[in-house]
């Protein structure tokens, strides 16, 4: 899916994060069973941090291609998917057609990791590289083959 207003911005960002997820790793967020946990773990894997909600008209659209991602490339990826604070069961509920190959769900409870991103449109999304810098992030949704594109280049 194509949306005019969305723009992804291939450099580091200038946000509170300076380009790496330093900040990111140290978040706590929301597991499926209620307990907290740390956002994210150091590895050497691509990381795609999505931002959804049930509401946004855009994100059924983008857990599709998000699940054409992951079943591509496997391990080489992985794909997080944080609700914008909905309730467990919303979430549950939504997400049911989408579990089938490994999509991390998690829930940014109070919206805090979302607006330390900077985030402003829906669906959000932040491109991890094997190296643990914010290469890209996507304000709204993205393009037919655009996360494709980004995980080729990353493994070159």
């Amino acid at each position: 899916m194509s949306f005019a207003g969305s723009v992804w911005a291939y450099r580091a960002l200038s946000l509170p994060l300076h380009g790496d997820t330093v900040a990111l790793f140290s978040e706590t967020v929301q597991r499926e069973d209620g307990t907290k946990a740390r956002m994210l773990q150091r590895h050497a894997r691509i990381t795609i941090l999505y931002w959804w909600a049930s509401w946004c008209p855009y994100c059924a659209d983008e857990f599709q291609q998000l699940q054409k991602v992951k079943k591509r490339y496997g391990s080489a990826v992985e794909v997080i998917a944080l609700n914008r604070g909905e309730s467990l069961e919303v979430i549950h509920s939504f997400t049911a057609p989408f579990r089938s190959n490994g999509i991390v769900f998690l829930n940014d409870a109070d919206d805090s990791v979302f607006k330390k991103i900077g985030g402003y449109a829906m669906p959000e999304t932040l491109f991890i590289s094997r190296k643990g810098q914010i290469i890209a992030h996507q304000h709204g949704p993205s393009g037919e083959g655009e996360l494709e594109a980004l995980v080729e280049r990353e493994l070159r």
